[in-house]
């Protein structure tokens, strides 16, 4: 006996996938809604764009903001006109066009400027502050440059920078530190001495620093008054040995005034000079040691 199937038809498996994508595309009016929406926020970029260049040009262009009070204090060597220049304001120009901080960077760009601090006061008034360096010599590197109190160097030397400053040499390029980079000791030593040895301005009025010269091996000597005296200071200890270089010389003033050469103060305890000539009474040159 011979069975026949059902013939039932089977439904066609839909393909689900093809249904989600139907299902997720967005209609006509949703995209319709999505361009005006995009629209809009351009429209309304534009327009907050606009305004804020409005705003910026009506504040920096007002008189009631104009500078009529500008303090400019610490400047010696710039005068005002290039203190306004270098800091973008004037008087009479708004104290809003340029802002502390840029006034700052610019000032500081300048180099004489060490530091330069700037506050506003609205709505009228700019204090300006200003640390200038203070050049404490000439430093030969072949080129030469002018050293700070810091031990920075900031700027060659030119025909109107300040003149009678002592001239460094025996340093190179390789002494000089970079980038936050360690000093060598030569060129520490010749900073501590500018830094802490510079008391022989107020101590020794009249002694005048012509030139510095650093030997590795002896430490820092100066050249001194006219005609030159060697004077060797070696390393460290530079205040204590001013101070007792002073004293010698003092007492050798209050003396025969002897005609000096050289003087060896390397030890403070231990002071060596040699004289320019003979002694009164000897034929021939010799050292005498002042205890």
């Amino acid at each position: 006996m011979n069975r026949s199937r059902p013939l039932i038809k089977k439904p066609k498996k839909q393909n689900r996938y093809k249904q989600r994508e139907e299902s997720e595309r967005p209609s006509w009016a949703q995209r319709l809604y999505g361009a005006a929406v995009f629209f809009g926020l351009c429209v309304f970029l534009c327009f907050a764009a606009l305004a804020f260049i409005f705003i910026h040009d009506y504040f920096t262009q007002s008189r009631y903001f104009s500078a009529r009070h500008l303090e400019v204090t610490g400047n010696s060597r710039l005068d005002l006109d290039e203190v306004y220049l270098l800091a973008g304001i004037s008087p009479g120009g708004n104290v809003l066009s340029v802002s502390p901080k840029q006034m700052s960077q610019r000032l500081e760009s300048h180099p004489w400027v060490a530091r330069a601090v700037v506050n506003r006061q609205l709505p009228d008034r700019i204090d300006i502050s200003i640390e200038e360096r203070r050049p404490l010599a000439v430093l030969d590197l072949g080129e030469r440059f002018l050293m700070d109190y810091n031990g920075e160097i900031f700027k060659r030397m030119e025909e109107s920078d300040p003149k009678g400053l002592p001239l460094v040499v025996g340093l190179s390029f390789s002494d000089i530190s970079v980038l936050g980079e360690a000093m060598s000791p030569a060129y520490k030593s010749l900073v501590g001495f500018l830094q802490d040895g510079a008391d022989y301005r107020h101590a020794l009025p009249d002694f005048s620093v012509r030139a510095i010269a650093v030997d590795r091996d002896t430490g820092i000597t100066l050249f001194a008054f006219e005609p030159s005296v060697a004077i060797r200071l070696g390393w460290g200890g530079y205040t204590r040995k001013i101070q007792r270089l002073g004293q010698v010389l003092s007492t050798m003033e209050r003396g025969n005034g002897m005609k000096i050469d050289a003087i060896d103060i390397s030890d403070s305890d231990r002071v060596v000079i040699k004289p320019a000539g003979p002694l009164p009474g000897n034929k021939k040159r010799v050292r005498k040691e002042v205890i």
